[in-house]
């Protein structure tokens, strides 16, 4: 069983995740839509906590808090895993015994997936996208090593073949069809869990959100976020619409574009019978994926670490790093606004990075002999 010490979950019989499906009871707010979900796991260490960001290079936006979706927990750490709480409750429901899903060669998701997958029983199989067909073998680092400590069965493609197969569904389908050749039941869940299922994690985020700023006293305007598959910015766009909060919702393109967002957003909107268009709920900011998705410059990275070593906060090149760079240029937009950061995690895919951060990294810490 679980019980909450302070507000973090402590789940107790040596420690192990529940497996026990909890019947789930929407907000008052949420229930006019059509679909809602009957259950969930309880697999993330909530509410995460609400912090003053200080010390921001430049001192820009100048009153800005953080919510640490860092601290879901350890190896299931980040946003992921409040949407995987849902998906993977519908999986179980419908007597799954193996899990697809599919990211980059270093997705957050994938991970969490798999590490998520195996406390519960289930098969997971990550199809990872990556750039070299010749090369079947990656660096043992990162997410791709975690998922790989944990049995995963890893299928690689690459982008040449995305087209050649007719989309990611196609690619998906293919190995759907596989394993059910073998006689499995496999459940699959969408890039970044972002679908009507998965986007009642970041619903049920709106609902804890809202608890937690009437508790704290603190009025917020704004909330600022990466976006890079669409479910998060969904369910926290119409979570703050649905409850009437006035608070505006700015989701950061970490890759693609405003109208590719409004698109998937829009498709998640329909599934879940809410009657609203993506424009009037999200603002997407643009120009922030930088030189690709997963990719960093020099610039960015020396951004990072300005912010890791000034304010203690550690971010993630993919993903909030970026989002902290729209923050902060684009600080006219929050001027003299309360702005809350969402921390959606990453941070394993950081030590991916290591060979393009080692130069960098001489100019904040330096490292000698005692003697």
């Amino acid at each position: 069983y679980q019980r909450r010490v302070r507000g973090t979950t402590i789940f107790e019989q040596n420690m192990s995740f529940p497996k026990g499906l909890l019947k789930y009871t929407p907000p008052s707010w949420a229930k006019s839509l059509k679909f809602i979900p009957t259950h969930k796991f309880s697999l993330a260490n909530t509410p995460t906590p609400i912090e003053k960001w200080e010390k921001l290079p430049n001192k820009r936006p100048s009153n800005v808090w953080l919510k640490r979706d860092d601290l879901t927990g350890v190896l299931l750490s980040g946003n992921k895993i409040r949407k995987l709480e849902f998906s993977l409750a519908e999986a179980v429901q419908r007597k799954a015994d193996c899990v697809i899903t599919i990211g980059g060669v270093q997705s957050n998701h994938c991970r969490a997936t798999a590490i998520a997958c195996r406390s519960l029983g289930l098969e997971p199989y990550l199809l990872l996208r990556h750039s070299n067909s010749d090369k079947l073998e990656h660096p043992l680092e990162g997410n791709l090593m975690l998922s790989r400590l944990v049995g995963a069965h890893i299928r690689l493609f690459t982008v040449q073949q995305i087209a050649q197969c007719g989309g990611y569904s196609a690619i998906v389908d293919k190995l759907y069809t596989q394993l059910k050749s073998e006689g499995k039941n496999p459940y699959v869940i969408p890039m970044g869990a972002s679908n009507a299922v998965g986007t009642w994690g970041y619903i049920s985020f709106v609902d804890e959100l809202l608890s937690q700023l009437k508790d704290h006293k603190l009025h917020i305007d704004d909330i600022i976020f990466a976006a890079g598959s669409g479910g998060t910015a969904a369910g926290i766009g119409l979570g703050l619409k649905l409850s009437d909060s006035r608070i505006k919702c700015h989701a950061v393109a970490v890759c693609d574009d405003k109208e590719y967002f409004h698109r998937e957003i829009n498709s998640i909107f329909k599934e879940l019978g809410a009657p609203y268009e993506a424009s009037e709920l999200v603002n997407v900011i643009e120009g922030y994926k930088g030189i690709g998705y997963g990719k960093a410059t020099p610039e960015e990275l020396n951004l990072m670490l300005k912010i890791s070593s000034s304010t203690g906060i550690i971010l993630d090149p993919t993903y909030t790093n970026k989002a902290a760079c729209a923050m902060i240029k684009e600080s006219d937009l929050f001027e003299n606004r309360n702005v809350l950061f969402i921390h959606t995690g990453g941070l394993f895919s950081l030590f991916s990075f290591a060979s393009q951060m080692e130069g960098l990294v001489h100019g904040i810490s330096d490292i000698r002999p005692l003697f």
